[in-house]
């Protein structure tokens, strides 16, 4: 190839990754769900950019929906992109963390995403469903679990030190089902 002045040139490649990452960063939701749906077939088909996949759609999850954004319901759009994180494939290793610390997961459908280790402090998660989610390890300092829906979730070695599960099966009244795991019933 060669530019209006006759100078050979190498046109560089943009990666999926690089489109993607800029169809998210849109402010029309249409394109940012375009780039949600790009993301998925990277962390599908493409383990050595699963890692940098993931980190860009907790950014986005954290961005447009952070924690204190008065218990506002998830968009659908940000629902979009944790459905995403529900089809992470283990089996390409596990070089990530799933960052969404103060994000604001109101009302999310979390059934059966895997957050293993996950970084989620002073994530609010009121009336999320988090049925059979898989939670090991993970740090829930000071998260809110208000009304959220617990069945079948595990939280074994999680850390929910702070963590606040009122109103959900986890608290009789005001008291701690597993008063062990340091976590509260208050509001």
């Amino acid at each position: 190839d060669r530019d209006v002045t006759g100078v050979q040139t190498c046109a560089l490649p943009i990666s999926t990754l690089q489109v993607a990452t800029s169809e998210l960063g849109s402010g029309n939701t249409s394109t940012q769900l375009t780039g949600i749906n790009a993301f998925q077939d990277i962390i599908k088909s493409k383990p050595s950019d699963q890692a940098a996949a993931i980190e860009t759609l907790c950014l986005f999850i954290r961005s447009r929906s952070p924690a204190g954004d008065n218990d506002r319901a998830v968009t659908a759009n940000v629902q979009a992109a944790l459905n995403v994180l529900k089809t992470i494939n283990t089996a390409h290793g596990n070089s990530y963390v799933i960052d969404l610390a103060h994000a604001n997961l109101t009302n999310a459908n979390l059934v059966g995403i895997d957050l293993s280790n996950a970084y989620l402090v002073d994530a609010d998660f009121s009336s999320a469903d988090l049925t059979r989610a898989v939670l090991k390890g993970a740090d829930f300092s000071d998260a809110y679990f208000g009304g959220a829906t617990l069945a079948k979730t595990d939280f074994t070695g999680a850390d929910l030190s702070g963590a606040s599960f009122y109103h959900t099966s986890l608290c009789a009244k005001s008291k701690p089902l597993i008063p062990s795991w340091a976590y509260s019933c208050r509001s």
